[in-house]
C-alpha cells in the first residue's frame, strides 16, 4: 500500500509540474529570397514564473534578416529593419517632332534696278501645315550673289488666303544663324524676342497698303511678315534692314550693309490659330519685298501653270488608229489621181 501511494504521489507531482511549467513555442518564418520581398518572423514563448502567470516575448522582424532573443518577463520587441537597397531608373521621354500634313511653296527671281545695283534677286517661301495644328513659314534668300546695298536685303514677305480670314497668332521667329561682315554672331536666335520681325494682317479688301511717301506699289496682300517698317510693321529699332535675310556679302558691298546684322539664308516663323477648315492649297499671291521702303525692289512668283489633263490610254489608241486610217485613205486617193494623170 505504501509503494502504491508513493507511485501515485510521484505521478501527481509530475502532472502538476507539467501543468505549471508548460512550454509552448510557435515560430513562423519566411526566409529571405534576395528579390526584395519582406521576411517576417514571430516567436512566442511562455515560461512559468511560479505564480501561475506566463511571461511572453513577441518578436516581429520586417524586411531583411532579424535575430531577437526574448527576455524573461513581459516584453514586446519589434525587430529592426534590415539593409535594403533598391535602385530605380527613371525613364526618359522625348517629345515627338510634329509632321507635315501638307505644304505649299513659292519662289521668284528678278533684278534689283533700284539705286543702280542691278543685283540678281532670288527668294522662296514654304508654308507647312504641321500635325500639331501650327503653321510654319520658312522664308529664304536663295540668291547666289551676295548683297551690295540695303536694297538687296530681303526684309518682308506677303501673301493671301482664298478662304475665310485666318486668325493667326504669332508664336515664334527663329534664325538658325545671324552674322555680319566679321562672321557669325549667334545661332538659333529668337527674332521675336529681340523685337525684330513682326506679323500683321488685315481683312480690308485693299490689303495691308503701306507707306507710299517714296512711291512704289502698295501691298495688296492681307498677311505679312517683316523686319522693315514699310508703314505696315510697327515697333523695333535701329536700321530697318537689320535682321533681314541675305545669302552673303558681295566683294563690293557698301558700308551700311557691312556694319549691319543679318539672318543668314533663312528664318522660320510659327503660327497657331488654324481651324479644321484650313486648306494649305488656298495660300497664294505671294510678294517678296526688299529694302526699307516700298519704292525699292520686290519680286513675285510666276503664276503656276494648270495641270494638263492627260488623255486616257484608250483615247490615245483611238486617235492613233484614226490617224493611220486617214493616211491609208489619203494614199489610195493619191494613187487614183496619179493613175488618171498617167
Amino acid at each position: 500500500m505504501s509503494a502504491k501511494f508513493s507511485k501515485l504521489l510521484f505521478n501527481v507531482s509530475i502532472a502538476s509540474f507539467v501543468s505549471i511549467s508548460s512550454l509552448a513555442i510557435t515560430t513562423s518564418a519566411f526566409a529571405a529570397n534576395g528579390n526584395d520581398k519582406n521576411n517576417s518572423t514571430t516567436t512566442t514563448s511562455s515560461t512559468g514564473n511560479g505564480n501561475g502567470k506566463g511571461n511572453s516575448s513577441t518578436t516581429t522582424g520586417s524586411t531583411g534578416s532579424t535575430s531577437t532573443t526574448g527576455s524573461t518577463g513581459s516584453t514586446s520587441t519589434t525587430g529592426s529593419t534590415g539593409s535594403t537597397s533598391t535602385t530605380g531608373s527613371t525613364g526618359s521621354t522625348t517629345a515627338t517632332a510634329p509632321t507635315s500634313k501638307g505644304s505649299t511653296s513659292f519662289s521668284a527671281t528678278g533684278i534689283n534696278t533700284y539705286n543702280g545695283t542691278n543685283s540678281a534677286l532670288s527668294a522662296s517661301v514654304v508654308f507647312d501645315y504641321l500635325s500639331n495644328g501650327t503653321l510654319a513659314v520658312t522664308l529664304s534668300n536663295t540668291a547666289l550673289n551676295g548683297i551690295k546695298d540695303p536694297s538687296d536685303v530681303l526684309t518682308s514677305v506677303f501673301w493671301d488666303y482664298a478662304g475665310s480670314p485666318l486668325n493667326l497668332s504669332f508664336l515664334s521667329a527663329t534664325a538658325p544663324t545671324t552674322f555680319n561682315a566679321s562672321g557669325t554672331i549667334g545661332t538659333n536666335v529668337d527674332l521675336k524676342a529681340i523685337n525684330e520681325w513682326k506679323y500683321e494682317s488685315i481683312t480690308s479688301a485693299t490689303g495691308l497698303g503701306g507707306d507710299m511717301t517714296s512711291g512704289g506699289t502698295a501691298v495688296s496682300q492681307k498677311y505679312g511678315l517683316g523686319t522693315a517698317g514699310l508703314g505696315i510693321f510697327q515697333g523695333g529699332g535701329g536700321q530697318q534692314f537689320n535682321y533681314g535675310v541675305i545669302s552673303g556679302y558681295s566683294s563690293n558691298a557698301n558700308n551700311p550693309v557691312k556694319t549691319g546684322t543679318f539672318v543668314k539664308d533663312s528664318a522660320t516663323f510659327l503660327f497657331s490659330g488654324l481651324t479644321s477648315s484650313f486648306d494649305i492649297t488656298k495660300i497664294g499671291n505671294v510678294r517678296f519685298q526688299y529694302g526699307t521702303n516700298l519704292a525699292e525692289a520686290y519680286i513675285v512668283p510666276k503664276p503656276k501653270e494648270p495641270k494638263r489633263k492627260v488623255p486616257e490610254p484608250g483615247v490615245n489608241a483611238a486617235l492613233a488608229f484614226m490617224a493611220v486610217g486617214g493616211l491609208i485613205k489619203l494614199n489610195k486617193k493619191t494613187t487614183k489621181i496619179l493613175k488618171q494623170l498617167s
